[in-house]
């Protein structure tokens, strides 16, 4: 990834781990003081994930994100609860959150895919400082 990315115009990238996927976009956005929306059926998933959050297994760290992102984050009334949480669930080994121009975003995925025979997915848009920092939709 790093070498697409240093032939690209990359305006911030983190990979995603303690904080979860909302608490480092937060992150992000703050430090560009812009604000992001982004499509929760757009983010991959590992198989199972939905299943063991279902049955409690939920670590603490990600339960406190969760809290946390309530205060920068306006949730879709329909996106289910356990859907949240994913999307707070702290990592010690997440993937790469990258932001590229639209045009450059899709370039990125055609020569990530070409070049590493893995996927990866557009799954937002980043738009002026609105009120809610991050929305989910």
């Amino acid at each position: 990834a790093a070498k697409i990315m240093n032939s690209l115009e990359v305006h911030a990238a983190t990979d995603i781990t303690g904080y979860g996927l909302l608490g480092h976009l937060f992150e992000m956005c703050q430090g560009s003081n812009i604000s992001a929306e982004i499509h929760n059926s757009k983010i991959p998933l590992i198989n199972g994930t939905v299943g063991l959050e279902e049955k409690g297994f939920i670590p603490v760290g990600s339960k406190r994100n969760f809290k946390t992102s309530r205060k920068y984050t306006k949730f879709s009334v329909s996106l289910p609860e356990i859907d949240k949480l994913i999307l707070t669930d702290a990592q010690t080994s997440g993937g790469l959150l990258i932001s590229l121009s639209e045009n450059q975003a899709h370039e990125f995925l055609n020569r990530f895919s070409d070049e590493t025979g893995m996927e990866a997915v557009i799954i937002g848009k980043i738009f002026e400082k609105r009120k809610d920092t991050i929305t989910v939709i």
